[in-house]
Parts: structure tokens; sequence; C-alpha cells
């Protein structure tokens, strides 16, 4: 495979790439990176939500004392506020708050009759219609996102919709997980004003190997009034993953990360450098290292 003589500009572009030719010319390598962008798990759809919340699924945590949590938010009676995923309700903590999922069965638990149908990637209201917009932890199993592309559209939808945007994560040793420390430095690198309120002590926490001694239920809340001028450059960054995106389904990795360091913002190849060169091609490496495998 004749390799590209374009030279990123930046120190993250340059490593991308030196990595992305190397993972393209190993064919075990190149096979694990096709099937994590091609895979299309049977969570990402609604019909499977929709036989787990039959079966009884909950959030990971819930809510324990909704008042104190719309405290601690500054949500107000008077404000519009926008759940999703709504899943099984219990986020739904505002009376006349809107639910939006794109499991219908989901909707059904929505308190109130305010539910709408929707694709978190393409949300169908209008840009800061809602004071505050609530989303538990903006990954592809709560809410059907099956790539970095998805991901990062629902994140600018979001903000466009919402004045205030709290995401419901985890938070283990100081640190957020999921999809949350990925999140928080694009929005940095944008300039993009976000906190941490911790919200422990208002919810009853059931994830699996819970430390109450490490573990934390957090918002990670993010002010949109400086998003707006960002959108441009979101909207980019999305248009560029979604073509990088097509170029990896097919295993052509060097020419998908040339595509986001020509196109997408430094934000954005720190972001993907990260989260699927270093927490997802490298353990799946090591992994390899530890087991060998026969190759022909």
């Amino acid at each position: 495979m004749e390799k590209s003589r374009f030279r990123p500009e930046t120190s993250v572009g340059r490593a991308m790439l030196a990595l992305a030719r190397k993972f393209e010319s190993d064919p075990f390598e190149r096979d694990i990176w096709i099937r994590s962008f091609k895979s299309e798990a049977p969570a990402n759809k609604p019909e499977t939500w929709d036989k787990k919340l039959a079966k009884g699924i909950t959030f990971s945590a819930t809510p324990k004392d909704p008042e104190a949590i719309r405290k601690s938010l500054g949500i107000k009676d008077h404000h519009k506020v926008l759940v999703i995923p709504v899943l099984d309700g219990s986020w739904s903590i505002h009376k006349d708050a809107v639910g939006a999922d794109f499991s219908k069965a989901a909707l059904e638990h929505h308190p109130n009759d305010k539910r709408v149908l929707a694709d978190a990637r393409n949300l169908p209201f209008n840009t800061g219609e809602f004071d505050h917009v609530i989303s538990y932890e903006l990954t592809p199993l709560s809410m059907g996102l099956s790539d970095p592309a998805s991901i990062l559209k629902a994140l600018k939808e979001l903000l466009r919709v919402g004045k205030r945007v709290h995401i419901i994560q985890r938070m283990h040793g100081g640190q957020l997980v999921w999809t949350g420390p990925i999140i928080t430095r694009y929005l940095r690198e944008l300039g993009i004003h976000h906190k941490i309120i911790d919200l422990t002590e208002h919810t009853t926490p059931q994830y699996f190997f819970y430390d109450p001694r490490r573990d934390r239920v957090v918002s990670l809340t993010i002010d949109t009034s400086k998003a707006q001028e960002s959108m441009d450059r979101i909207e980019m960054d999305v248009k560029a993953l979604e073509r990088a995106t097509t170029h990896f389904k097919q295993g052509n990795i060097s020419k998908g990360v040339e595509e986001i360091v020509r196109n997408g913002s430094v934000a954005l190849q720190r972001a993907v450098f990260e989260q699927y060169f270093l927490r997802r091609i490298t353990p799946a490496v090591a992994r390899r290292m530890k087991s060998p495998l026969k190759r022909h």
C-alpha cells in the first residue's frame, strides 16, 4: 500500500499518521480497526432497549432526591427542560420536562405527555429552545450512537438546543469515565466552559463494582453561551469524522487520519488519538502480544 507524502503540522497528527500506517500494514491490527468501526452492536438498536425496558432495566445511577438535584443544577420550576434519553424515566426530574428518546418503550416511562421520538444526532428543536438539557452519559449504550462521528454529532445537538447541558457521568478515582475525559478535553480545546457538579449524595448508584470511597456520580455541566461561537468548528469536525469513518470501515486507516488532520480541529485530533489509538487499538495489540496468534 502506497504511503501518503502528506506531513501533518501538529505533533499529534504526525503521531496518529505514523501509527495509522503501522496498523494498516499489519493484517491483524487492520482487522481490529475495521471491526471497531463496523460494529453494529444490538445495543445500538431501539428494539433492543424496548426489550430491556420490558425486563425492568434502569439507569446505573438514579435520583434519590430530585429536588436537591434540580437545586444543584440550577433548574427552576419555570425553566424549560429536555431529558434525553428517557430510558426508565428516573431522570425526568422536572414536572414539565420534554422527554426525547429513540425507543418508543422508553418514552412510555416519561411522566407527562411531552414525549418526542427523536434521534440524538438530529434533534427536532430550535437553537437555544431549552434552559436545561439533562443527558445520561452520552454513550453508545444509552443513545444508539455507534461511531465517534455520531457521538460528536449528538454532543453538537445538545449544545445547540440547550443553554446549559448536564451530562450525568460516573467519576472513578477523581477521573470521569466513558466519554467524559474525551468530551471535557474537546470542550476545553474549543474554549467552551464546563464544570463538574457532585450529585452523589442525591443519587442511588447501581454501577457494577461501585466503590463508595472512590466513585462519584457527577454532572458534567456545560455553559453553551460560548458554544454557539464554536458551532461551525464542531460541524466541520463532524463532517471530517464522518468522512474519516468511511475510510476506517474500509481499512484505509491512514486516509481516515489524513481527513481528520487536514480538516479537523486540533481538539478533534487529540480526542481521536486518545480514544481510538491509545484506548482502543493499543489494548487490543497488548492482548495479542500476551497471547500470540498464527498469521497466514
